[in-house]
């Protein structure tokens, strides 16, 4: 038993040292963005606004046996996104024997709405680097949501914004039948349910970056929701059969 643990240890090692997570707009290579979980023997590929945090944090815990604290040395923090690596251009990791691959996915204008409370909406968006990229731009740096969807392609030159409106299949690929478990953002306590059978555990799920202000498709304008829908058009072809775009008003 000893032995097959040191082996699968190792197999994990020398995939996370292969496969790295992909590469920035500048093209700079980075740590991988997946997570791999070696007791309940998951991979897991995130995309921004897709409770990501939660899951990270979930396996972190199977793996360690507490939740993440963020460790402070020589004076840098470093949060859990920091040890797995932020979820970056789509890469595909090899199959690992008795490894399975997992995603979570999320209707794209829920998600996208998610992305505005939680980045423009927050008190710590108004930074002097925002500030001074909205300048640049000639962005107001508290935009309402119908004037943040009007700008979007603007507001999308901004690092901080484009990280988390960027569409889900640049972060999880262009075919979903590489995963072999697809799971919609409602079905999350089935995805939790299925990773602590896989673990032999039951552990309940950590609900992160879950508070702050809800918007939803009917709070906006129709002519909002037109521009969304053409924006998040490949978004809406990849999970095809998962969610569909909204209907014409």
């Amino acid at each position: 038993m000893a032995s097959s643990l040191k082996n699968e240890s190792s197999q994990s090692w020398q995939l996370q040292m292969r496969y790295p997570a992909g590469n920035h707009r500048n093209s700079q290579p980075i740590r991988m963005g997946y997570a791999l979980c070696a007791n309940a023997k998951v991979i897991y590929h995130p995309a921004p606004k897709n409770a990501g945090s939660s899951m990270r944090q979930h396996l972190f815990r199977i793996d360690n046996g507490r939740f993440y604290e963020p460790m402070v040395m020589h004076g840098l923090r470093f949060e859990l996104y920091m040890i797995y690596g932020k979820p970056t251009c789509f890469e595909p990791v090899a199959e690992l024997k008795g490894f399975e691959r997992m995603t979570v996915v999320r209707d794209p204008i829920s998600r996208f709405l998610s992305a505005y409370t939680n980045k423009v909406l927050d008190p710590h968006w108004r930074n002097p680097k925002n500030a001074q990229h909205c300048e640049l731009l000639g962005l107001p740096l508290e935009p309402g949501l119908e004037t943040f969807i009007e700008n979007l392609n603007a507001y999308q030159d901004i690092p901080a914004i484009a990280h988390h409106i960027r569409g889900q299949r640049f972060y999880l690929g262009d075919d979903l039948s590489y995963y072999d478990k697809v799971f919609r953002f409602e079905e999350l306590d089935s995805a939790i349910e299925w990773i602590n059978a896989r673990a032999g555990l039951v552990l309940e799920f950590p609900r992160l970056k879950a508070d702050g202000p809800k918007l939803r498709k009917q709070d906006i304008s129709s002519l909002a929701v037109r521009r969304l829908t053409d924006f998040l058009q490949d978004d809406y072809e990849l999970l095809g059969g998962l969610y569909g775009p909204p209907s014409s008003p």
